[in-house]
């Protein structure tokens, strides 16, 4: 994409910079999020709880059409810079032999992959993937609770706490990330607001390509996320509220055990850098929110 007009290239340098913050974030928590995978599968064994399910098909045919996508938007952005010149990119320095465009526009492509489609398409995909795999977990857990063999209180309990701590182990390594993810959703809802209202900022068949490849890629990857994780939160909550159940068929309960079922379900969710949890509400509120702010900043604007 061309940032040729006003207020785009502030919302192109803002992207920029979440974006590599984004990077950094995640090349810092590299063995932290291999620790979270191990731990998965660590639990699984420990408890006899398996991984499997049958219904995760469609994270690798999203995770195939989301990479892409992001590969769309490189290659059509590519072209614009090649079409338009390079003075966007190279502090309106401009190329005009045919061989260095195309090489100046090669190495920009190239430089979304690496920094745009990588960090950010990669983490979607592990984020929807492990919070998928711990909802299997819990279900299956769920499964124990139900059967007629899981009478010993205690031992459930103990259970139920390992996988409260691998919901923080989580959350611990990813919240952070989950929050740059949904902050950088907000510049290509703010590119799909401009398109629709004023279409001449990015009248290129090329840069109308790379506008709506980059919003669909984007918030397909949160809505995936966001709807996994929500269900880590809903599945918890469910699964509390049958341990409750159970206890009050009991005559007397230990006091470790009226700690671990007084906590409140929504500490054992999945969180955005701490702040809020990641349910289902989650999703429309901050969806409705961008988009309102995407319409008031547009509104601001004052083109010469």
């Amino acid at each position: 994409m061309t940032m040729t007009r006003p207020a785009v290239p502030i919302a192109w340098a803002s992207m920029t910079a979440i974006t590599l913050i984004h990077r950094y974030a995640l090349s810092s928590r590299v063995q932290k999020l291999r620790r979270i995978s191990l731990s998965l599968e660590n639990i699984s064994l420990k408890l006899k709880l398996g991984l499997k399910n049958e219904n995760n098909k469609w994270i690798y045919l999203w995770a195939i059409f989301s990479s892409t996508l992001f590969l769309i938007f490189a290659v059509a952005s590519s072209i614009t810079v090649y079409i338009n010149g390079t003075r966007a990119v190279l502090f309106n320095f401009p190329l005009e032999e045919k061989c260095s465009k195309a090489t100046a526009a090669a190495f920009y492509g190239l430089t979304l992959i690496i920094y745009f489609m990588l960090p950010l398409n990669t983490f979607g995909i592990y984020y929807t993937i492990t919070c998928h795999r711990m909802k299997c977990i819990m279900d299956n857990f769920k499964k124990v609770l139900e059967s007629i063999q899981c009478l010993e209180f205690d031992k459930t309990l103990q259970m139920y706490k390992d996988i409260q701590n691998l919901i923080s182990e989580m959350d611990d390594g990813m919240s952070f990330l989950m929050f740059t993810s949904t902050v950088f959703n907000a510049i290509p809802m703010y590119f799909g607001v401009t398109k629709l209202l004023r279409p001449m900022d990015f009248a290129m068949d090329s840069e109308t390509i790379s506008v709506w490849s980059l919003f669909i890629a984007s918030y397909g990857a949160f809505i995936s996320m966001a709807a996994t994780g929500s269900l880590v939160c809903e599945t918890n909550t469910k699964i509390l509220d049958q341990l409750k159940g159970m206890a009050n068929s009991r005559s007397a309960l230990m006091p470790f055990q009226n700690d671990m079922l007084s906590l409140d379900a929504k500490k054992g969710s999945l969180t955005i850098w701490n702040i809020v949890p990641v349910t289902r509400g989650f999703i429309f509120s901050i969806l409705g929110t961008i988009f309102t702010y995407c319409i008031l900043l547009d509104g601001m604007r004052k083109d010469t």
